[in-house]
């Protein structure tokens, strides 16, 4: 018997240890480059925080709003993977998803092709896919810079 509960000491001692490396090394905080800090803030707040606040045009009639009113996040969520925005399903825009080799497959089967840097950049600001379909008009069509859509 002792044999066994040491043993079993032995076993939770490495899974202990191992969820605190693993929380640990989870934990700690990944520094950015300002570059993708720059991304990061156009995803979250619609504005990189420069002098001009960009704007967005929306809907049918392209109404043009800050983009601050209606960043990415909002409809994506802060990890980009969709979901659904009113009665809106808004689809997964990680970029694994969006480059992925099969193309951006929608709901239908209907593929909108691979994106690029170049297509995603046409996707943001013109609101059409790689395969040169319209976007839905509820996606906005930011009016960022070259530098902000680089990012």
């Amino acid at each position: 018997m002792p044999c066994r509960r040491r043993s079993g000491l032995r076993i939770w001692r490495q899974i202990i240890l191992q969820t605190f490396v693993f929380l640990t090394i989870g934990c700690q905080a990944r520094e950015l480059t300002p570059h993708q800090e720059r991304g990061r803030q156009l995803f979250f707040k619609g504005s990189d925080d420069g002098e001009k606040t960009p704007g967005a045009q929306i809907g049918p009639g392209s109404t043009i709003v800050p983009a601050t009113v209606v960043p990415c996040a909002n409809c994506r969520g802060e990890d980009g993977h969709g979901g659904v925005e009113g009665v809106i399903e808004t689809p997964d825009i990680s970029w694994r998803s969006l480059s992925n080799p099969i193309g951006n497959v929608r709901k239908n089967y209907q593929t909108g092709g691979k994106y690029t840097e170049e297509s995603f950049s046409l996707a943001v600001s013109q609101g059409v896919d790689p395969s040169g379909a319209k976007l839905n008009s509820i996606m906005p069509r930011y009016n960022y810079t070259h530098e902000q859509l680089d990012s």
